[in-house]
């Protein structure tokens, strides 16, 4: 040892004895009741630095203001926590907030929440896009040689911001249709389609080979949503229960995330938003509404025709009957998010507003 606190002039091992003898001296001080016997660290006659399966290390003392480094946290399990938090703080709250996420999105007009819907419903029809405009903003005076190029400059960054608009639209009602599908799959299965059918289908229209462990989380992402959903409704959300979800643009993949961590953890976007009373149908405006949709996909009585909501709905589809129809809408996203008997299925709806 090169370091020594008693100024000991034997090697090693005497001065390990040494030290016990040292500490039985006072040990009595402390009331300790057995004196540390020497017999278990008898040293051996080898007055060498080892002794029969010891090894003498060097103890090497930190400078000062030294930190030992501690092992870095686990952060794979803080990320999905990250990620809720991020998705519950960007839902917006007020009326401004909402337009705001309408015009990012897109889904900015009520000509655009049609053609989403359709879309949404399974109508392919014409593309969407955004039609020609006509405030173009070119400067008042253009140099005289290279006017033209100013001109046509600004219209083709007029066409390029429409087209960012188009992709934010389409991205959003892709992400959408996805979580239709997904929870059309769970109404699937419980009303008696094989597993295995179910993931085949999923594997091969979602565009991922995934395998069946991920699909399974998917759904139960799907089903996490859908009981958010129904918790916003009882919660006074109305029509922009499921609207979050397609404003908002999150993958099916983080949803199961979110359930596979905690199957509960959708409360926190119910406590973020609180109590509210929002209508469940706007004067033009049509809802997102899940169960409704996988209803019509399932019964495959889809319509389009009269304005308002008639218009994607049917002509039996009237204001009076979509009102009282709301009001089975938190019983219908219960059982599609489980929290009913699976044998209630998605008839729910057909019991209240018959054709």
């Amino acid at each position: 040892m090169s370091q020594r606190l008693f100024d000991f002039p034997g090697n090693d091992v005497e001065y390990i004895r040494f030290l016990e003898s040292q500490l039985i001296t006072v040990q009595p001080l402390f009331g300790a009741p057995d004196p540390i016997s020497t017999l278990a660290f008898e040293p051996s006659q080898n007055t060498g630095t080892t002794t029969d399966g010891f090894r003498f290390v060097e103890y090497k003392p930190q400078p000062a203001g030294h930190t030992q480094q501690r092992l870095a946290p686990d952060r794979g399990s803080f990320k999905w926590k990250k990620q809720l938090d991020k998705f519950v703080h960007a839902i917006p709250i007020s009326e401004t907030q909402w337009n705001e996420a309408r015009n990012k999105a897109g889904i900015d007009t009520v000509f655009r929440n049609q053609e989403a819907l359709k879309l949404i419903l399974g109508h392919s029809g014409p593309v969407v896009f955004h039609e020609n405009q006509d405030d173009i903003v070119i400067p008042s005076s253009l140099p005289t040689n290279c006017g033209h190029l100013i001109t046509q400059g600004c219209q083709y960054g007029s066409f390029i911001a429409r087209c960012a608009d188009d992709r934010n639209f389409a991205v959003r009602v892709v992400a959408y249709q996805n979580l239709v599908f997904c929870s059309y799959c769970v109404v699937m299965m419980r009303a008696g389609v094989p597993k295995a059918m179910t993931n085949e289908m999923m594997k091969r229209y979602t565009g991922q080979d995934q395998d069946d462990q991920t699909l399974e989380k998917y759904r139960h992402g799907a089903l996490w949503v859908n009981r958010c959903a129904a918790a916003l409704l009882e919660n006074g959300w109305g029509c922009k229960s499921w609207e979050i979800f397609l404003l908002e643009n999150r993958t099916l993949a983080q949803f199961a995330r979110f359930a596979a961590n905690d199957a509960s953890s959708y409360q926190e976007v119910v406590r973020h938003l609180g109590k509210a009373d929002i209508p469940l149908y706007e004067e033009v405006w049509t809802s997102y509404c899940i169960p409704s949709i996988v209803y019509h996909l399932t019964s495959s009585t889809i319509h389009t025709g009269s304005s308002r909501a008639g218009a994607l709905w049917g002509p039996a589809y009237e204001r009076s009957c979509w009102l009282s129809m709301g009001q089975s809408l938190i019983p219908g996203a219960h059982v599609l998010g489980a929290l009913m008997p699976e044998a209630s299925g998605p008839k729910w709806v057909r019991s209240t507003c018959s054709r």
